[in-house]
């Protein structure tokens, strides 16, 4: 019997976009799985809610990218940096006026700034934090590669155009020391322990967990509803989107494929290398693409190529990985990828680099393989060593561990928990 929702604890899920993305996946999945459950009532808050509407979202990003513009280093520097200067006054918002708990995700793009998050703050509500990257705890970058200022005060941004001491980034660090001190109830929730522990060496995360005891920096993964994403039969699936049935496919998939940070340079010199000294692959196999892709975009590849676009929709998106024979995940800087779990739960081996939380998703030679990082030659190594074995061999492997450790009501049952705790400590305050 469904308990009364009236008695139920009240979540606010908050995060910019509904969809596009792996932040807004990620957090549209655990609304999703939450609404599943009896324990608690939840409420999913985007830019497009109400009374939020297109035109103020859009005036709000152009600021905030026409903010820093003048500081940017480039334009590839562009979104890998948000200074989080204006944002909308969630604090109003019917939603967060009556939640009991505010769970914040990914809302940057102007949907809500530093300055904004101290008047939730003074909300007086607890707030649980889903870290997607590592923005929470740097002056303003998304990742930071190969820098480690955040681990003692940031400033001298690499990002930036004229970095020096006391830059943007510094000021936009300060200025999160001074807000986040003032949240009392409060957890973080890196989705792996590789982002866990980066969090946890960081200088903003020792200096709330040494002043505030009631502050925490846990790890709980994406959820992934298996039921949704399995293996289809794989000759069916590329009969039905008009792909070769008996070659090798190769799978590279990304929101964006032309991302740096998803390593298609990686991809594409591993790919070269495999055709020159193994000249009969050319003839037996094929890649498979998935993602937006740049108008007049010239991919060049010793394989043939079928793009499939971008695909929405949980049966496609499993249809695709099931049509692979292998995905490959070259990403130089990821935290727990949806592409790979999901490309798992349908069976289908991965070869990716050694970085972030892909470790923890995989096994090397066990569910897919671990290159060296940024080795294209271990790359290509891990492409033809899975390729030489029959799908199945890893990818049943794969399967399990997703239905093991990124099962839905494993996952639910491990925020509820933190929420509880987190009501438990307001009330014993």
């Amino acid at each position: 019997m469904k308990k009364n929702e009236a008695s139920l604890p009240k979540i606010v899920l908050i995060n910019t976009f509904a969809q596009g993305g792996g932040a807004a996946l990620a957090c549209k999945r655990l609304y999703e799985a939450l609404q599943k459950t009896n324990q608690v009532t939840v409420k999913h808050l985007t830019q497009t809610s109400k009374p939020f509407g297109y035109y103020p979202n859009w005036g709000r990003f152009l600021y905030e990218r026409l903010f820093f513009l003048p500081y940017e280093r480039n334009a590839t520097a562009r979104f890998a940096f948000s200074p989080a200067v204006i944002g909308a006054p969630l604090h109003t918002h019917p939603f967060i006026k009556d939640a009991d708990i505010i769970h914040l995700h990914w809302f940057h793009f102007g949907f809500l700034s530093i300055e904004a998050l101290e008047k939730l703050a003074k909300l007086n509500k607890p707030i649980v934090w889903t870290l997607h990257d590592m923005w929470a705890f740097t002056g303003g970058c998304h990742y930071a590669s190969t820098c480690t200022h955040f681990e003692e005060e940031c400033g001298n941004c690499h990002l930036l155009r004229r970095p020096h001491q006391q830059d943007l980034s510094h000021r936009r660090w300060q200025k999160k020391m001074a807000i986040f001190e003032k949240i009392k109830h409060w957890r973080w929730v890196a989705c792996s322990q590789w982002l866990r522990n980066t969090a946890q060496k960081s200088s903003i995360g020792q200096f709330l967990t040494q002043k505030n005891p009631h502050f925490r920096i846990l790890d709980i993964p994406n959820p992934l509803d298996t039921t949704l994403f399995h293996p289809y039969p794989t000759a069916e699936v590329r009969q039905r989107w008009q792909l070769p049935i008996h070659k090798k496919l190769i799978l590279f998939a990304a929101a964006n494929l032309q991302d740096p940070r998803k390593g298609y340079h990686y991809f594409q010199k591993a790919l070269e290398a495999i055709a020159q000294t193994q000249p009969n692959t050319l003839q037996e196999w094929a890649v498979v693409m998935f993602g937006k892709l740049p108008p007049k975009t010239d991919i060049q590849l010793p394989y043939p190529i079928h793009h499939l676009g971008m695909l929405q929709g949980a049966q496609t998106l499993a249809e695709a990985y099931s049509a692979a024979d292998v995905f490959v995940l070259p990403s130089l800087e990821d935290n727990l990828p949806n592409t790979l779990m999901e490309s798992m739960a349908c069976g289908t081996p991965a070869v990716a680099f050694r970085t972030g939380g892909i470790p923890e998703m995989m096994q090397h030679q066990e569910e897919g393989y671990l290159a060296d990082y940024q080795s294209i030659e271990d790359l290509a190594k891990g492409i033809l060593y899975t390729l030489s074995m029959p799908k199945t061999v890893q990818g049943e492997k794969a399967r399990q561990k997703v239905m093991v450790s990124y099962n839905e009501e494993n996952i639910t049952q491990q925020y509820i928990k933190v929420y509880n705790e987190l009501l438990s400590d307001v009330v014993a305050y």
